[in-house]
């Protein structure tokens, strides 16, 4: 109980050791509470608590291994999950929310070299002994139970080298440019999401699998990681950011290449640098007094472009004087998505140099716009949840969904629930009663989510509304 307390609205938050505190239990969470009137103002809230997983890493004898780095990915917790095993191959996470959680051990470099010179080592290893993340056992964690006797048991497999040397854009060697290889699987950890007004947004996108090894260029820019196993890698160069005062921009020079490792070392990988470009945006928005200016509220549009072949997203929203541009995009192939939390305003059409975008496309430098067009009337959805429980409600559109970003707002115990700015068309539409944001920008998962979905018409300038029963999130 709180009192002498002005009329206003309130946020809030909870705490007490052992459960988490209600914005991790789900990631939409924010309630605001009315206090003023004659009667007292009322909160109820649930707090979850936290679960536990135990377990071992072993080698493949079965022998404990000390100083790997075990990393856990599930529900989003707003921090990096990490241990190291102890001397008897030991690792323990203690703060974990319920759901389906993956497991990674990654054993430090080493590499064993036979008489006939062949090589062999361990490697990244999923629990229980799985070499990809789409062959790991998930781990389901119950609130507050533990989870105890996980064996992980590290891989043995053939290593080779790979060489190679980096370029700067005029072709002469680059050097103290730093090269990462990574797991070409998509990775969850870090999936793309970010506030749009009261929703959340989830982007698709391929992402980049964990980092199995870190250098250096040389001074004649050639690199060399001398323990990867068989299979498909993304190789990745940066060299440091810089500042050119005359034009007041960070620069960064960044490449990639995609690399097949099979049987035999590879030594003639060339990566050639490229730098980071204004890439301007084109905002138009039809009868809008405001198209003539050319200007775009901070905050009111949101622009992604998902790398086709792995990579971190390029992300734009207009800046401070409101102008539209991307200023750290990279030449490459991408899919675009977009979004508007302009009133009443949606998202009608993209195109690129004079061609509509239809799907993945080939941005380069130059003056050719990123072209927007947004249209007034745009659809707004609301409804309400069954008995009026609280839930979370997610969003996608029926058709194209794998290119297509998911939208998700929380209501709570009573209320009801709403989405702005739709573009006119079919959509997906079902309730949880907890999320894993995490999966949610994996869109072969989204697709299952949406078996239990209903399919709802959005028309231009029109309101529907819809009552929604909440569905289990599914371990």
């Amino acid at each position: 109980s709180i009192r002498g307390m002005k009329e206003d609205e309130y946020d809030s938050s909870f705490e007490r050791d052992g459960f988490a505190p209600p914005a991790f239990t789900s990631a939409l969470f924010r309630k605001l509470l009315h206090v003023g009137g004659p009667n007292p103002a009322r909160l109820d809230v649930e707090l979850t608590p936290y679960g536990k997983i135990r377990g071992r890493v072993v080698d493949v004898e079965g022998k404990p291994v000390a100083n790997v780095t075990v990393s856990i990915d599930g529900p989003r917790m707003g921090r990096p999950l990490a241990a190291s095993t102890g001397a008897d191959g030991d690792w323990a996470f203690d703060k974990l929310l319920p759901g389906s959680w993956t497991i990674l051990a990654k054993p430090k470099p080493a590499m064993r070299e036979d008489k006939d010179g062949a090589r062999a080592g361990y490697v990244f290893t999923y629990f229980p002994a799985a070499a990809e993340r789409k062959q790991a056992a998930p781990v389901i964690v119950r609130a507050g139970a533990e989870v105890s006797g996980l064996e992980i048991r590290l891989r043995s497999v053939a290593l080779y080298r790979v060489r190679g040397v980096v370029l700067n854009e005029d072709g002469r060697p680059a050097p103290d440019v730093t090269v990462t290889i990574h797991s070409k699987e998509p990775a969850t950890e870090g999936a793309g999401t970010t506030m749009m007004g009261a929703a959340r947004a989830w982007y698709p996108g391929v992402g980049m699998g964990p980092e199995i090894a870190s250098t250096q260029t040389d001074a004649e820019g050639r690199f060399e990681f001398s323990s990867v196993g068989e299979g498909d890698w993304l190789v990745r160069a940066e060299a440091s950011w810089g500042f050119i005062e005359e034009t007041k921009r960070d620069v960064q020079a960044v490449g990639s290449l995609n690399l097949s490792v099979s049987q035999k070392d590879v030594g003639d990988v060339k990566i050639r640098l490229a730098t980071n470009f204004d890439l301007p945006l084109s905002v138009d928005f039809g009868s809008d007094s405001e198209a003539a200016a050319g200007a775009a509220p901070r905050g009111a549009l949101m622009v992604v472009l998902s790398p086709v072949d792995g990579g971190p997203e390029v992300f734009g929203m207009p800046g401070k004087d409101g102008k539209p541009v991307l200023d750290r995009a990279y030449p490459g192939r991408y899919r675009v998505m977009a979004q508007t939390m302009r009133p009443d305003f949606y998202i009608a059409s993209m195109d690129y140099a004079g061609r509509e975008i239809t799907g993945p496309i080939e941005i380069t430098p130059g003056p050719q716009p990123l072209h927007l067009v947004l249209r007034k009337h745009a659809g707004v959805l609301r409804g309400t949840i069954e008995k009026g429980a609280a839930a979370t409600v997610i969003l996608v559109p029926a058709a194209g969904a794998e290119n297509e970003i998911v939208r998700g707002v929380t209501c709570a115990a009573g209320t009801l629930f709403q989405f702005d700015n739709l573009r006119p068309g079919p959509y997906a539409i079902v309730a949880f009663d907890r999320i894993e944001d995490g999966r949610l920008s994996d869109p072969a998962y989204v697709s299952r989510l949406l078996n239990s979905a209903k399919t709802i018409a959005v028309e231009e300038g029109n309101n529907p509304s819809i009552e929604l029963s909440v569905n289990r999130w599914p371990d």
